[in-house]
């Protein structure tokens, strides 16, 4: 099923729902999705929040999942390797829409990606695809993240001090995958 404006509305006034699992793929405009929904009172007790859709859409999408306080696992998953940019963008909304996350997870399933196109994009611009602790810096601030999923599909670069600033940022962290494949 593709989702519309008119079952996002509905979805958002379950007030029992505490898990949504939203694939957002095929969807034309997520901008008139999300606006059929008031920002005020929606989800009232979402706690678990999984996407599947288009990377750069993603971010959009957050601010409507009801209140922020009670979100305490978030999920994505998009079918073409992440471009840096876009990945800080949906991280930073991440980070400032909720700040009380315990689990993140963002995957790139190898099962559903264009392996072929994916790796011919990232040999092209491979600047566009470096992922190194700045794409992470805005999940740092997230002191109660106790376990974070990242696999890329494609290398993060990470230094030995990058791996102490993690550490010393997520002191609840249990589970920590940052795997590229």
């Amino acid at each position: 099923m593709c989702i519309d404006a008119r079952v996002f509305s509905l979805l958002a006034q379950l007030p029992n729902l505490t898990t949504l699992h939203l694939n957002l793929l095929g969807v034309i405009d997520t901008n008139a999705i999300c606006q059929s929904v008031p920002k005020a009172g929606c989800f009232p007790n979402l706690q678990n929040v999984y996407l599947a859709g288009i990377l750069e859409e993603l971010h959009k999408t957050l601010r409507y999942f009801g209140d922020s306080n009670r979100t305490l696992s978030l999920g994505f998953s998009v079918r073409e390797y992440p471009k840096a940019k876009s990945l800080h963008l949906l991280f930073q909304s991440v980070a400032s829409n909720f700040p009380h996350l315990r689990i993140l997870q963002f995957n790139v399933p190898k099962e559903e990606i264009d392996a072929v196109a994916a790796n011919a994009n990232y040999i092209k611009s491979p600047d566009l695809y470096y992922h190194d602790v700045s794409v992470l810096r805005p999940l740092l601030s997230l002191r109660g993240l106790a376990a974070v999923h990242l696999e890329l599909g494609i290398p993060l670069h990470l230094a030995d001090t990058d791996l102490v600033m993690i550490g010393s940022s997520w002191p609840a962290i249990e589970v920590l995958n940052l795997s590229s494949d």
